[in-house]
């Protein structure tokens, strides 16, 4: 078999985030825009300065005539029970602003533990494609000793 002309070879090869077809190389960028997602929430994460857990709710007695209110309560679970930490008025606006800091917190770490699955996936999914030699439906010829 002749070799080929020069600059008609078929390459393909894969460096760092460097694919090669046909002489035509693309960089892939995507692990640096999964790398600064990643920096992005971890640095939102850590700008998070109040968090708590659990529940607020405001409640009143209708019974208890002449008594202020409304009343409120934090209500978590922690250490397999449930408790609940009777909240003062003064210490609403500071809760209620800890509060959001944990759904916060909890949606950042979402989106960077879907970052990181994706990344293991396409990980995973680059490991299993491995070219494989199909055979061809034809019957093989056999040579001739000839």
């Amino acid at each position: 078999m002749d070799a080929a002309p020069p600059g008609c070879e078929t390459k393909f090869f894969k460096l760092e985030n460097t694919a090669c077809v046909f002489g035509k190389c693309v960089y892939d960028a995507s692990h640096i825009m999964n790398q600064s997602d990643k920096t992005r929430i971890l640095q939102q994460i850590a700008a998070i300065d109040a968090m708590e857990r659990g529940k607020l709710s405001s409640y009143s007695f209708k019974e208890r005539a002449g008594v202020s209110g409304p009343y409120h309560k934090l209500q978590y679970w922690r250490d397999g029970k449930n408790h609940t930490r009777y909240v003062s008025e003064a210490e609403l606006p500071a809760l209620e602003v800890a509060l959001a800091g944990h759904a916060r917190y909890r949606q950042l770490t979402e989106q960077y533990a879907d970052l990181i699955i994706e990344e293991t996936r396409q990980s995973i999914a680059g490991f299993k494609k491995k070219r494989v030699r199909r055979r061809s439906a034809w019957p093989r010829k056999k040579k001739s000793n000839g």
